[in-house]
């Protein structure tokens, strides 16, 4: 079991991560204080995903070995 404290990063995607202002979202309790991370935006995350793994067999198998390991919490 993990918990947030095991977070290195935070990943917020689209116009909603760019545009957040961090340190208010987390002081009003919008994201909890993720002690050992950070955050980072990444603008359109499915784009930049998709396009990666069209163009670059590479990435594909990259994104497929990331997707084994990913852990919802």
């Amino acid at each position: 079991k993990i918990g947030i404290e095991d977070a290195k990063h935070v990943y917020l995607a689209g116009a909603f991560g760019n545009y957040t202002n961090l340190d208010n979202a987390v002081k009003i309790g919008l994201f909890p204080e993720f002690p050992n991370s950070q955050f980072k935006p990444i603008g359109n995350g499915s784009l930049s995903g998709a396009y990666a793994t069209l163009i670059s067999d590479k990435k594909r198998v990259e994104a497929l070995e990331i997707a084994e390991k990913m852990v919802y919490v």
